[in-house]
């Protein structure tokens, strides 16, 4: 077993019931993986596993582990995040800290995010993400 399937079982054995009933399990996969602006990959893309978990109505607990799916590349990560939500005057904002797990690279990053979101009557909604990676000692974000 993989260490992100140690994760999840911990998390059934601690609240069968409470996870199933808050508990989201996605799988996806991105043909090349991008992000910041760059290929990460020399070759194929990435198949994500995911799970998030909302421990109240306000806290949550992300865990996501990716595999390229090219089998020539080595390359997986973990990433396990711990998030706030509220909403005050139709904004709702995300305040999340995450662990990434570079698996090849033998490597580690933390990462401080903030997320707003304003809710409109329109199909426009203003959004912001900004990300300061401990890593990189640096800033990321988009906004739309």
């Amino acid at each position: 077993m993989k260490f992100v399937d140690y994760i999840c079982l911990g998390l059934l054995l601690i609240s069968p019931m409470a996870v199933c009933a808050d508990t989201e399990l996605s799988v996806g996969i991105d043909s090349k993986y991008v992000t910041e602006g760059r290929n990460n990959l020399s070759l194929g893309g990435i198949f994500w596993t995911n799970i998030n978990y909302a421990t109240s109505e306000n806290w949550a607990l992300h865990v996501t582990y990716g595999v390229s799916t090219d089998a020539k590349v080595s390359y997986d990560e973990l990433n396990v995040t711990i998030a706030y939500q509220n909403t005050v005057n139709e904004v709702n904002y995300v305040i999340g800290l995450t662990q990434i797990k570079f698996f090849k690279d033998k490597t580690s990053d933390t990462e401080i995010s903030f997320e707003t979101i304003a809710y409109q009557d329109n199909f426009i909604s203003p959004y912001i993400s900004v990300v300061y990676s401990m890593l990189q000692a640096g800033f990321f974000g988009t906004g739309h």
